[in-house]
């Protein structure tokens, strides 16, 4: 056990190094040591806003003051307390000198809180199982877990073809070594996908995959999958216009007053509507006028809101070897975050219709008249 826990310690130094600095690197800073570059808090400032996407309280380069070290670290802490992140292992004196093994807790909740359950279709380690089983049901072969069963690369290709179909053909499954497989795999994914390659492929390969570690990889797959998918249902032509009315055969024209002159013809009327309500007639001296209501116009679109409900449960750091291979549990230095969803809708539709119409009729040169009239209803 004691063997396993060193060269998990040693998988996740690595693997969260890089998932660091893959988000520093927008600001243009990096990590080089999790044991000592967060000591002063400005780097762990720095990578909370970005991950987040929101402003902390006022901080800065302490440059060797211990006080505005410890500041920073608290500023850093107690953000994420505010976030609902929980902290209770650890405070701003064990990232200042250096406790690696809670540095990297801290930095696996981070990866829980803003990469695995920020995402739609896969909010937990369980459900990303879940998503990965259902999207690589193709896939000839078991998928039962985050590491023996990603040992040989070929679940790798699998993904990266889920998402750019076609960019690993088998040949690239079919080579000599697993290291081979895993070389193209995550080569192809930062190629096309833009994914950096957080791990190592020996690591993979000759040692039984650390979970968390593949954890952290995976989950970035997620994001290019919705980001594509969203990209397609934005791009989709939109559904026809439903069709105007049918057009109605004209109904016999009214019968012209006793004055009207014979050489008249009868002007023919407007189409009658099978559901409008019974004509009005407004009648003059010399001629009837009708009126009638025009078809009622469409339904607006109803509109659906979703939302999420997020849950935290703590779990103790090391777990026992069966645990590993075990999707819904973790077996990281840091409490196990799960997420739950729950999703309310409301629909609005509105429905108005309005009509008005006018005629004029003329007869004989002794006699004229004009009548309009307009009806509506809501």
């Amino acid at each position: 056990k004691a063997q396993m826990a060193d060269t998990q310690l040693y998988s996740h130094t690595k693997v969260f190094t890089k998932w660091v600095n893959f988000y520093l690197s927008v600001r243009g800073l990096k990590i080089n040591d999790v044991e000592t570059d967060f000591s002063d808090g400005f780097l762990l400032c720095n990578l909370i806003e970005v991950l987040s996407g929101k402003m902390l309280p006022r901080y800065k380069r302490p440059e060797g003051n211990k006080v505005l070290k410890m500041e920073n670290l608290s500023i850093a802490l107690d953000f994420l307390s505010q976030q609902g992140v929980k902290l209770s292992n650890i405070g701003p004196s064990d990232i200042e000198t250096g406790h690696k093994t809670l540095i990297l807790g801290l930095l696996w909740k981070l990866i829980l809180r803003y990469q695995i359950q920020k995402r739609a279709h896969c909010s937990s380690t369980s459900e990303l199982m879940t998503w990965v089983q259902d999207n690589l049901k193709d896939f000839p072969g078991q998928i039962r877990d985050f590491s023996s069963s990603w040992q040989d690369g070929k679940v790798f290709c699998a993904l990266v073809n889920s998402i750019e179909d076609g960019s690993i053909g088998k040949d690239g499954t079919l080579l000599k070594t697993n290291i081979d497989v895993l070389n193209t795999a995550f080569d192809t994914a930062y190629t096309l996908l833009g994914i950096p390659k957080l791990l190592d492929p020996k690591d993979i390969a000759a040692n039984k995959p650390d979970a968390e570690s593949v954890i952290t990889y995976v989950s970035m797959f997620v994001g290019k999958w919705e980001e594509k998918h969203n990209h397609l249902a934005s791009s989709a032509p939109s559904s026809p216009a439903p069709s105007s009315s049918p057009s109605l055969p004209s109904s016999p024209a009214p019968s012209s007053s006793p004055t009207s002159s014979p050489a008249s013809s009868p002007a023919p009327a407007a189409p009658s509507l099978p559901s409008a309500p019974s004509l009005s007639v407004l009648s003059s001296p010399s001629s009837p006028v009708l009126s009638l209501p025009s078809s009622p116009s469409l339904p607006a679109p109803s509109s659906t809101i979703g939302e999420h409900r997020i849950e935290e449960e703590g779990q103790s750091y090391t777990a026992d070897d069966d645990d590993a291979d075990t999707p819904t549990t973790e077996t990281i230095p840091s409490t196990y975050v799960r997420i739950t969803s729950s999703s309310s809708s409301s629909s609005s539709s509105s429905s108005s219709s309005s009509s008005s119409s006018s005629s004029s009729s003329s007869s004989s040169s002794s006699s004229s008249s004009s009548s309009s009239s307009s009806s509506s209803s809501s």
